[in-house]
């Protein structure tokens, strides 16, 4: 079975099995770094919003086995779970609810120049700062809403006050978490633990047998969190905190990984790493650069590294 063979079949069998009061169609979702994907829409008679079924994933697991009626099926089970009982759009896009959830990512600028032309955005070294709006909200769970310039006049925000206002509210949403990466691989390790049910010990210090002192950059939630690299006060901190200028690595748009730089200067290695890790390990989507950064502490300055 082909992947455009498997679309048809998926819509065909979803619209059959949930009836007339139901539109099914496929539109594409265009995420970061020019990722296509195709979404499975199903919207009842009436509803404003549909969750997305993306289906590239499920023809993975038809090519693994499952049928393409039980792949219907769960796309189903899916859809219903994941609706919302109540939308209030008016709620959600109210001048003092969109001011106070205004957020910002980073972006490669190269990668992402279509999308750029059209979205409000800030130059920031080889990358782009972009907005969005995130909510968090008991009926409708988390959701992020991306900014587009047609957004602006309808919101009644001016573009240059976009930056200041969604930094902002990130130290109050998603605030910047520095740690060292034992720190982090305790926390995971605690987290995978926790999900298994099993009974764990303390953490043990992971930074004791790492001959380099590596060091992670991220937000509160992990998630889109190597923004605070553009944010001059969390890049001095790190300086005064590690006495030392420093090396970023952007290891994918969620976080960042800091080197300091009395362990390592050969920027050229570094960067062929980043690269490598890039092409073998982070999601085509999760890409930030191939690119490393150095943070000169007199200058108080980040530079692409040379």
């Amino acid at each position: 079975m082909t992947y455009e063979e498997f679309k048809k079949q998926s819509v065909d069998l979803v619209s059959g099995k949930l009836g007339d009061q139901y539109t099914v169609r496929i539109f594409q979702v265009k995420k970061n770094n020019g990722l296509v994907l195709d979404n499975l829409c199903i919207r009842r008679e009436g509803d404003v919003i549909s969750p997305c079924i993306y289906l590239q994933y499920y023809f993975g697991r038809v090519m693994n086995g499952l049928s393409v009626d039980d792949a219907a099926d769960e796309m189903i089970a899916y859809y219903q779970v994941s609706l919302p009982k109540r939308f209030d759009p008016e709620k959600y896009f109210a001048n003092e609810n969109i001011r106070r959830h205004l957020a910002c990512r980073l972006v490669n600028t190269k990668r992402n120049s279509e999308f750029l032309k059209n979205s409000p955005h800030v130059d920031f070294l080889d990358l782009s700062l972009v907005f969005y709006l995130l909510f968090d909200d008991e009926e409708i769970g988390s959701g992020a809403i991306t900014l587009r310039n047609e957004n602006l006049e309808d919101m009644g925000i001016m573009e240059d006050e976009l930056l200041p206002l969604a930094m902002e509210n990130m130290q109050r949403m998603l605030p910047a978490d520095f740690m060292t990466i034992g720190q982090l691989i305790s926390e995971l390790r605690m987290r995978r633990d926790m999900t298994e049910g099993k009974i764990f010990d303390s953490p043990e210090d992971e930074d004791e047998d790492m001959g380099t002192p590596l060091y992670v950059l991220t937000n509160s939630r992990r998630s889109f969190g190597a923004v605070w690299m553009s944010d001059p006060d969390t890049l001095s901190f790190i300086g005064e905190h590690l006495e030392d200028d420093y090396y970023i690595l952007p290891s994918s748009v969620h976080e960042c990984m800091i080197l300091p730089a009395s362990f390592r200067e050969d920027a050229c290695a570094l960067m062929q790493m980043v690269t490598e890790i890039n092409e073998s390990q982070v999601a085509p989507e999760e890409v930030l650069s191939d690119n490393v950064y150095f943070y000169d502490r007199k200058e108080g300055r980040l530079r692409i590294a040379d």
